[in-house]
């Protein structure tokens, strides 16, 4: 291929990309590295565009060998005084900084820079490019004088140029110059330059993407401005508010009064701000910030919490506990640490003064943990915001929730059990199992360390995680129904163990095991099971994927019930929930990510169950950070005091972004 053709297709591999079909420009690329050629340049032109390609794709580690490769080349043939050389540079610079490996990254972007200034000289606008990015590197290192110096020079640059680029370009100067800033703790200096930024961008711009991104960083400027102490201390105030969901109404309360005293603490606390509260009967309260104006974004929190086994803990589930610069207590993470999260966001956004064009509704329920019925009594008494999120999943975001079976089945048994007890919530992997027996065990199972024995009474100590990740725990149900199912007196247990083998979370023993690849596998647990009486009574909560529906699911698992005897009832019953990924609110709330963590966001699926899974285009945004295990749900729940303060700013990104002026 002669060096027009070349080039022509190296410019069809950058169009591609530019218009987002990355898995075409890679396909492209490497059309164009099989074929082959002679010129470095060539070559180097090509690895370049595919590490770019990949590295967009998540692929981290081949768009840095493929980058590597382009320098290797351009340095031997053009020199490192070379533009081509020069952005592959810098292109490398911005792999390592999202790999991690900052020294790196900031060696090759001040080659990039040194190389750019000794061909151009000082003034140039492409050494003000480079001087921007080297200083993203040295901030990540937190060398806060010499990214800032970087800045001012690169600014001085882009103000003395012409033409709307430029502007934009000193726009985002003031953007990081305001960063450094906040990091000093100069807030007012740091709000004044966002505020810079902002107003160059909405008269370049309008209302549009990169004035959001200023909006948001104004929005962490003005997070951090908050009381750290004060949000904690109102954390650990709210996770002494025993408030698990009573099953019914206590008190003149629909789910006690621990529930309700947590709604009326942070009413009061929204009420301070100055915003307009309305307490829907203790099922759910609202806050709206301006109630002149429709809601437009709903923010949707839970005050209630599972049960805790207060042996199992370190210290009180309901007695906050800092250890480690984490703050320990059942809600911390569920959903507890969240709901202050966004309350300081919005005390921080108030306290600054700055206006929002569209009413933000925070919402607090009382039953999320158990059926969500406080959502359907608010939707009784009043309309969701057209745009909902709640803080009660994982980061980027969770666009689609599997769908949910909630059984109960019984059985008169005759299995000589006085009382068995396992499970305080239907929607956890049970840690605990224990049995009373009114005969002697004589089954052949082998005693584990689990399984502890004293006379007639067993118990199988096991490890609880949350029912859309149960391969994540150890159930103590089918731990201990396998044991006493050896038993040949526990015919029952057997039939159980059978239907929910030990270690299974597939729903295998039920005959419904299914998957795709959009919303993974089928998942099944036994979450609670009971014996008084001689009456038999467990709950089974089923995650199933798009493949299936929720009638087919229900038809097998009553069939295999009725097979062993066991009758079968749906308690819950609800269809997977899925937004788009391309609609603008999900686009808004993955830029919101992207710019605060300087990480790629991406939509995810889940086993189900976020407190918008029935609200029409909600999502789950944060606050669980990937590969991070809060043991929500579990013993010892906990959330980083560093991660509340940076869900504020998240927070507050957020509702700037989308509700901001």
């Amino acid at each position: 291929m002669d060096a027009k053709s070349w080039i022509q297709e190296i410019r069809a591999a950058g169009k591609l990309m530019a218009a987002g079909d990355l898995a075409g420009a890679e396909n492209r690329y490497r059309q164009l590295l099989d074929k082959g050629t002679d010129n470095p340049l060539h070559k180097a032109l090509a690895l370049d565009g595919l590490g770019r390609a990949v590295f967009e794709q998540g692929r981290q580690a081949e768009a840095i060998e493929a980058i590597e490769a382009a320098v290797s080349l351009l340095r031997e043939r053009q020199g490192v005084q070379d533009p081509a050389t020069c952005g592959a540079l810098q292109n490398l610079g911005r792999l390592y900084l999202a790999a991690g490996q900052v020294e790196k990254s900031i060696a090759v972007s001040r080659e990039a820079v040194d190389g750019l200034r000794a061909g151009f000289g000082e003034d140039h606008p492409l050494v003000a490019g480079a001087m921007m990015r080297l200083s993203a590197c040295l901030y990540m290192q937190r060398d806060l004088d010499g990214a800032e110096a970087l800045l001012l020079k690169a600014r001085d640059v882009f103000e003395k140029q012409s033409g709307d680029e430029s502007r934009m370009d000193v726009s985002t100067c003031l953007n990081n110059l305001g960063r450094i800033h906040e990091e000093r703790g100069d807030l007012e200096q740091g709000i004044a330059l966002h505020r810079q930024a902002v107003a160059i961008r909405k008269e370049l711009l309008g209302d549009h993407t990169e004035t959001a991104f200023s909006l948001g960083n104004l929005g962490v400027a003005l997070a951090t401005a908050g009381q750290w102490q004060e949000a904690v201390d109102t954390l650990s105030k709210l996770i002494g508010f025993p408030s698990v969901a009573t099953p019914q109404p206590q008190d003149d309360f629909p789910y006690g009064k621990p529930a309700a005293e947590a709604l009326d603490f942070m009413l009061e606390q929204l009420s301070a701000l100055g915003m307009t509260c309305t307490n829907y009967d203790y099922h759910m309260g609202a806050a709206d910030w301006d109630d002149t104006l429709p809601p437009h974004l709903g923010i949707l929190c839970h005050l209630d919490v599972v049960p805790a086994v207060q042996a199992n803990w370190t210290s009180d589930p309901f007695t906050a506990e800092i250890r480690n610069d984490r703050i320990y207590g059942r809600g911390a993470i569920d959903d507890k640490g969240p709901a202050v999260a966004v309350l300081y966001a919005l005390r921080a956004i108030k306290a600054a003064g700055i206006p929002l064009r569209k009413n933000v509704r925070f919402l607090l329920g009382c039953n999320e943990e158990n059926g969500s019925t406080d959502l359907a009594y608010y939707l009784a008494h009043a309309a969701m915001p057209p745009q909902v999120f709640t803080p009660d999943g994982s980061y980027p975001i969770i666009h689609l929730e599997k769908g949910m079976l909630r059984l109960e089945f019984t059985k008169q048994t005759a299995d000589p059990i006085v009382r068995f007890s396992a499970g305080t919530a239907p929607n956890a992997v049970p840690a605990d199992a224990s049995v009373s027996l009114s005969a002697a065990f004589c089954g052949t199972a082998k005693q584990g360390s689990q399984i502890t024995c004293q006379g007639n009474r067993l118990a199988y100590k096991g490890v609880a995680a949350h029912a859309s990740t149960p391969e994540s725990g150890d159930n103590a149900i089918t731990g201990l129904l396998t044991y006493l199912g050896s038993d040949a007196a526990f015919a029952d247990c057997k039939a159980l163990a059978q239907l929910f083998p030990h270690g299974c979370t597939d729903g295998s023993g039920l005959g419904i095991a299914c998957a795709d690849t959009e919303s993974g596998a089928l998942t099944c647990i036994c979450s609670m099971l009971h014996v008084e009486n001689g009456m038999l009574t467990g709950c089974v909560d089923i995650r199933f994927p798009v493949c299936t529906t929720k009638e087919a699911v229900l038809e097998q698992v009553q069939a295999a019930f009725a097979a062993k005897g066991f009758r079968c009832e749906a308690r819950i019953q609800s269809d997977p929930h899925h937004t788009p990924k391309d609609t603008p609110f999900v686009q808004d709330l993955l830029a919101v990510y992207e710019e605060q963590t300087g990480t790629k966001g991406e939509c995810i699926a889940i086993g189900g169950g976020t407190y918008v899974h029935d609200i029409a285009g909600g999502v789950a945004f944060g606050m669980e950070y990937p590969d991070w295990d809060y043991h929500m749900h579990g013993d010892d729940e906990f959330l980083p005091l560093e991660q509340l303060e940076e869900n504020t700013c998240m927070m507050a990104a957020a509702i700037l972004r989308i509700c901001g002026e």
